[in-house]
């Protein structure tokens, strides 16, 4: 008797997506893998498809694949340009002829993740701050992107060339949400302009260009000086009375935010108005005879009185 052996169908399958799956960050490069095993009696040629969403379809060529053993099969390469996002991942074999096309395909998703924070703007201070004024600095961060992320805030704070200021925040923001973050309180006890700077901090960040913010204020006396012009010297409302000037043309000097207005009364002992006037110009120059007079300052959210006292 002769037996004459005879082999099966050919039947070839792709067991595992290797590559893309899970999360893959926008921008990068990547090469898309699958493994893919001979399940029939004899050696294999066939071309293996890997599909990404709408935008990748490439295939590879598998040459005399031997029976019962797997192949890692790679692709060109995915250059990650697309919109953020989940796509959907299908690799299959297509061998002409396969006995068995159940085990040709595998499906799977992909996320590509964008990772994008930036500071979008610095919300306190902005304008002017009293000296020696406790105050919050504070400002707004925002997760660009579309995954959770933890990563540092920093706020400085600088006069001239010298940092004086500068803490760090940790925070953690949801995919396109915004957060106001507040550091450690501080006070400035110089007057004068300084600047400020926000910053987030992203390991991986793929727009470091939004990743600043700054802005400047200004430290301010809120306190009206009384300085006479032949005696050169002056004296602060608000901390003692000055002393008496010898003339009785006075400059009355006054500190207060930057575009701001102040009204300056001037009342004699009787309680009588002897002396009105608004300002911007950051003084008041009068002439007023001997006497005890009362100063009042007023402005925006601001009234200094003092007494005042000119002999001759």
């Amino acid at each position: 008797m002769i037996r004459v052996l005879t082999s099966g169908p050919p039947d070839v399958g792709c067991t595992k997506i290797e590559v893309p799956i899970g999360t893959v960050d926008s921008g990068g490069v990547i090469t898309p893998a699958c493994s893919v095993y001979n399940y029939g009696t004899i050696a294999a040629s066939y071309p293996v498809r890997m599909k990404i969403g709408n935008f990748y379809n490439q295939t590879a060529a598998v040459s005399n694949h031997p029976p019962g053993t797997y192949r890692y099969v790679t692709f060109p390469n995915w250059n990650i340009n697309q919109p953020r996002g989940s796509y959907a991942v299908v690799c299959s074999t297509e061998l002409a002829g396969d006995g068995n096309n159940s085990n040709d395909r595998r499906t799977g998703q992909v996320f590509i993740r964008i990772l994008d924070v930036g500071a979008v703007a610095i919300v306190y201070p902005q304008d002017s701050v009293k000296i020696d004024s406790f105050f919050t600095p504070q400002a707004r961060a925002r997760n660009y992107g579309n995954t959770p992320v933890s990563f540092p805030t920093t706020f400085s704070i600088i006069r001239g060339t010298e940092t004086l200021y500068q803490k760090v925040v940790n925070i953690t923001l949801n995919p396109d949400s915004i957060r106001t973050v507040a550091f450690p309180e501080t006070a400035f006890g110089i007057i004068g302009w300084y600047r400020t700077r926000f910053r987030t901090t992203l390991t991986g960040d793929m727009n470091p260009g939004n990743d600043v913010v700054q802005d400047s204020f200004k430290v301010y006396e809120p306190l009206v000086g009384i300085k006479g012009e032949e005696t050169k010297t002056t004296q602060r409302i608000g901390l003692q009375i000055p002393s008496n000037p010898t003339i009785k043309l006075l400059r009355i000097n006054y500190f207060l935010p930057e575009k701001e207005k102040a009204t300056l009364k001037v009342y004699n002992a009787f309680g009588e108005l002897c002396y009105s006037e608004e300002s911007d110009k950051g003084f008041f120059s009068l002439k007023l005879p001997a006497g005890i007079y009362l100063l009042r300052l007023e402005t925006k959210g601001y009234k200094e009185e003092r007494k005042l006292i000119l002999v001759k």
